[in-house]
């Protein structure tokens, strides 16, 4: 999985790991695609030893996300992208 959100603790290495960085895109470049494949793996394992337990939504939140976004998650069904799987949304199929 790439770009997994969550909340990790605050610490250097998640800080080195979690923002942009010119200088590892050039390194991962260099370094070639077997290396960077041992990065990514370094960079999930890490995060998820850090990794701090998300806030749950209250459910006045999760009503108005899910009523924001019935409209756009009905037109995904009309274009044939399956949300069948999505918490939380009625089946528009």
């Amino acid at each position: 999985v790439y770009n997994q959100g969550g909340v990790y603790k605050k610490n250097k290495l998640t800080q080195f790991l979690l923002k942009p960085s010119a200088f590892k895109n050039s390194v991962k470049e260099i370094l070639g695609e077997k290396l960077a494949s041992k990065y990514k793996s370094f960079k999930s394992k890490s995060l998820e030893k850090n990794a701090e337990k998300k806030p749950e939504l209250d459910n006045e939140t999760k009503e108005h996300l899910i009523n924001y976004f019935s409209d756009d998650v009905k037109k995904l069904n009309e274009l044939g992208i399956k949300t069948n799987l999505w918490k939380n949304f009625t089946n528009f199929e």
